[in-house]
């Protein structure tokens, strides 16, 4: 990415976005939900948000003033029907902590300014407009939930192992652990290339090194 120009990031790459914080950028993501407040709290709730995640987990999102979306229809659509749907918000990352007495993590959002700072996209144009900054950047990814992690025992670099960390119980059969298993405990937060200790039980403590970071779109 150059650097006289806006970067372009993935809104799915938390840890990628965290280190733009107080900078602006381009995000690009699928909209997980839209929660427009006012459902909760009346026509007097100021904002709505767009989540690219699950907010019970670390996520980005946009906060959008209702002076900004003020009619049933945007961008020929109602806002709660970009879920699921690729859009581009530009603007200035802030990070926004937790809740006090809440479980959940606090957020990085982008407090959208101008209905001109955001723009529904299709999945071939979203693609085509992250394509730059994941080939730069894939290597600084750090693993997160939802990542499917390929790593080897440092003695049998041959044999791959793969495992994907989840939010919800474990299924072994299926290759999933839950974000609290001692395994996902030791991968989370680290980078391709580093390495953990772990004992599988029946067998001695051994060192694996990660050597691949699968996160979707």
């Amino acid at each position: 990415m150059s650097l006289n120009k806006i970067p372009v990031l993935d809104a799915s790459n938390v840890d990628l976005c965290k280190q733009y914080l107080g900078k602006e950028i381009e995000v690009v993501g699928k909209v997980y939900e839209v929660k427009d407040w006012r459902e909760a709290y009346g026509p007097s709730a100021p904002y709505l948000n767009v989540n690219f995640g699950d907010p019970q987990n670390e996520i980005i999102k946009i906060i959008i003033p209702h002076s900004i979306v003020d009619k049933d229809a945007w961008m020929g659509k109602h806002p709660k029907s970009w879920e699921g749907l690729w859009i581009s918000a530009l603007g200035t990352l802030e990070e926004k902590g937790p809740k006090k007495g809440s479980v959940h993590p606090g957020h990085l959002v982008i407090n959208l300014s101008s209905e001109k700072k955001l723009v529904l996209l299709n999945k071939v144009e979203a693609e085509r407009k992250l394509l730059p900054s994941r080939e730069i950047d894939d290597a600084l990814l750090k693993v997160q939930v939802g990542d499917t992690v390929d790593y080897v025992e440092v003695s049998k670099p041959e044999e791959l192992l793969t495992i994907q960390i989840v939010n919800f119980i474990s299924d072994v059969s299926k290759g999933q652990i839950n974000r609290e298993a001692p395994l996902a405990v030791k991968l989370l937060g680290k980078e391709v290339g580093e390495e953990i200790e772990f004992n599988i039980p029946t067998r001695k403590t051994a060192t694996y090194r990660i050597v691949k970071i699968n996160r979707l779109p």
